[in-house]
């Protein structure tokens, strides 16, 4: 078993892969705490390739009693899904190179207006983003087995 604890505005959390339901279960407290002041949120997923990031939306959805089938929106660049009566929306910028595919795409009419938002990659369009309710979720994995998860506000 794996410690959660708290420092300064953040939630750090350890747990092995078997271990999801801690995270989502801390996750969904942090969730419903912000959307007590909005009802439009943008979650900001920083990790390596391969840290988990599609696995952590993929847990949170199931955790949301979604039944749909989560994949990773590398390709597509963008997913819908819906959960608990809100629609989820997932980016993953890891192939945009410019700018201006973002506007072509139309994903800054979406962040922080629409649902809740997860983007993977997203320093790629940070100037983009909303300036309010943003969120960080931080993923390490220093271990095959464990990660650490860091959720956090974050000022753009």
């Amino acid at each position: 078993m794996y410690p959660i604890y708290f420092k300064m505005n953040e939630v750090h959390i350890l747990a092995s892969e078997a271990d999801f339901q801690k995270v989502s279960s801390a996750f969904q407290n942090y969730l419903d705490n912000i959307l007590k002041v909005t009802d439009t949120v943008c979650f900001l997923l920083s990790g390596h390739m391969g840290a988990g990031k599609t696995t952590f939306v993929r847990e949170i959805l199931k955790s949301m009693g979604s039944k749909d089938q989560v994949n990773s929106p590398t390709f597509n660049l963008h997913q819908t899904y819906e959960a608990k009566n809100t629609i989820i929306h997932h980016f993953d910028l890891y192939r945009i190179h410019e700018e201006e595919e973002i506007f072509q795409l139309g994903f800054e009419e979406l962040w922080g207006k629409e649902g809740i938002s997860f983007i993977e990659w997203w320093d790629r369009a940070s100037h983009l983003l909303p300036k309010e309710h943003c969120y960080e979720i931080l993923i390490y994995s220093n271990h095959p087995e464990v990660r650490e998860y860091i959720f956090r506000e974050k000022k753009l």
